[in-house]
């Protein structure tokens, strides 16, 4: 996780708050305002045993292409895990994101 942690939390002055989605039961979110006005959402999904597609509404749109790092628990472990980086439009996040089984995405905007 040393590749997400920068991006949400240890950057001076940066503003995390809580972000509301369709399933808080299942689903934590944060978002974070960045310095710079740099923004960075992050998504865990609890659930062990499902894929969540979540609906979410950030205080501030995410504008265009975002980078984004997904780390899944399952199939690793201390010696066998994975942080996937790649890419996605905003706008094919309008009706949502689906998160694999208990994971963490992380979304910034670039």
């Amino acid at each position: 996780m040393d590749v997400i942690q920068p991006l949400l939390q240890a950057r001076p002055h940066a503003l995390l708050s809580a972000l509301g989605t369709s399933d808080p039961a299942d689903v934590l979110a944060f978002q974070s305002l960045l310095p710079g006005g740099q923004e960075a959402v992050a998504f865990l999904n609890t659930i062990t045993s499902a894929a969540k597609k979540v609906t979410f509404h950030p205080a501030e749109p995410l504008p265009g292409q975002l980078r984004t790092w997904t780390y899944g628990a399952g199939n690793q472990n201390a010696t066998n895990s994975a942080i996937v980086q790649g890419t996605a439009s905003s706008s094919s996040l309008a009706h949502g994101i689906t998160l694999p089984p208990e994971s963490m995405v992380v979304l910034e905007a670039r």
